[in-house]
Formats: structure tokens, C-alpha cells, sequence
């Protein structure tokens, strides 16, 4: 999490609210004043090729407005506020992963009801689990 705050800089107060994490926040107001702003992901991958090859530091210079595909995604993805992140779906049509993109080899599922994830919020005991399992059997 440190690491995800440090690339995209402390989040607006109003994706914190939507998160609703207290454990979040509290980590949040305790950060390094370092990670007020989002670093910038083009610097880390050119420098990152510099330091892979320095005898050709010299060719790594960067003066197109639009990232190369890879950092693209990265940045797209690498969201701290959900709503801004890419879906999978979106992910897949990236100008990166669109040549590998087959609409009829990934089909997409609506979201499955909160409802379905009850079981996982009670305790329950061995005994219980298992009268459980045995009526979703009978189903």
C-alpha cells in the first residue's frame, strides 16, 4: 500500500470517503509528506532504461505527448480511485493488449449480488459448516 501511495500520490479526501477504509485513513494521515503528488511514470521507465543500458543513455529521450503502450496502461491501471481505473474490460482494448483481444473468448459475467458473500461474514463452527455444505448439496 506504501508503495502503490508513494507512485500515485495521497488520495482526494472524496476517494477516501468512497473507499470507506478506517485503516486506510489512518495510514493516509500518517504518510510521507513525500507522496502528496504522483510521481511520474514516464521518468521512472526511461530512467529504468538508462540504468539497464548506459552506454546508449543517450537514445532514451522521450518528446511524444502520448506514453509508450506500456507505461500507458500501467498509469491507467496504477489508480488509487477505483472509478478512474481501468475494468478489465477496458484493460483488454488497450492499444497494448488489443491484438491479443478476442471479444468471443472472454465472456463478461454481471456482478455477483452482495447477498451471495453472507456466509463469509458469520462465524460459524466446524458442526455448522458443515449443515451448511450439506443443504447447499441438497439445492
Amino acid at each position: 500500500l506504501e508503495l502503490t501511495l508513494e507512485l500515485t500520490g495521497v488520495p482526494s479526501e472524496d476517494t477516501i470517503r468512497k473507499i470507506g477504509n478506517d485503516k486506510l485513513l489512518e495510514l493516509i494521515r500518517e504518510t510521507d509528506e513525500d507522496w502528496e503528488e504522483a510521481m511520474n511514470l514516464m521518468e521512472i521507465f526511461l530512467d529504468s532504461l538508462v540504468k539497464l543500458d548506459e552506454d546508449n543513455a543517450d537514445r532514451y529521450s522521450y518528446g511524444c505527448e502520448e506514453y509508450p503502450a506500456e507505461v500507458d496502461i500501467i498509469d491507467k491501471l496504477l489508480k488509487f480511485d477505483p472509478d478512474d481505473r481501468l475494468t478489465v474490460q477496458q484493460a483488454l482494448q488497450h492499444r497494448l493488449l488489443k491484438t491479443f483481444h478476442r471479444d468471443d473468448d472472454e465472456p463478461v459475467r454481471n456482478l455477483i449480488p452482495m447477498g451471495e458473500f453472507e456466509f463469509e461474514r458469520r462465524r460459524i463452527d466446524q458442526l455448522c459448516l458443515r449443515e451448511l455444505i450439506y443443504r447447499e448439496m441438497l439445492r
